[in-house]
């Protein structure tokens, strides 16, 4: 898996990095990704600064993006990694059943066949 990490008007430190990619690296147990993309970023409003992050997650069959904002990266990157997760999840439940579905029409086919 390729790992990508994008920061944006920031130096992040090397805790934020590892804080992403570790998050990464454990949601790989869902679904097989092929390669994603950590991007952070910081903005300067008038009242206040944003901080967000955004993964941007590969897998067999699409392409997976969640965005989150938070006061802190680490905030932001714990919120962003959850939503992920539960894309995840999903992801791999119906690309499971739709092949279940498949192996069962395929059986009643055969069956009526004979």
């Amino acid at each position: 898996m390729k790992i990508q990490f994008t920061a944006r008007h920031f130096a992040p430190t090397e805790d934020i990095r590892q804080r992403a990619t570790a998050h990464i690296e454990r949601l790989a147990r869902f679904e097989d990704i092929m390669h994603a993309e950590i991007v952070l970023t910081e903005e300067h409003k008038l009242s206040r600064t944003v901080r967000s992050a955004e993964f941007i997650v590969k897998v067999f069959n699409g392409v997976l993006t969640t965005k989150s904002e938070g006061a802190q990266f680490t905030e932001a990157i714990d919120a962003v990694a959850s939503k992920l997760e539960t894309q995840l999840k999903k992801h791999k439940e119906k690309h499971s059943e739709g092949r279940r579905r498949n192996a069962k029409r395929i059986a009643t086919d055969f069956a009526t066949e004979l």
